[in-house]
């Protein structure tokens, strides 16, 4: 017998769950696929909250409001 494969996420590389009955799986999560997609897409990822937050603070500098 030979050993089965465990099939890894096309994103990340993480092992993906088989699931009985189900086809079969690219991604591990709904996250890395979103990704992977974006990527596809030539798009870039959101910024983070902390990316958010300074880019108002600069925003509120530069327009004098504090």
């Amino acid at each position: 017998m030979q050993p089965t494969m465990q099939p890894t996420c096309l994103q990340c590389g993480q092992p993906i769950k088989i699931i009985p009955g189900h086809r079969r799986r690219c991604y591990c999560n709904k996250q890395c696929k979103q990704m992977a997609y974006r990527r596809r897409q030539g798009q870039q990822a959101r910024p983070t909250k902390q990316e958010t937050t300074m880019d108002e603070r600069v925003l509120r500098e530069r327009l004098g409001g504090g």
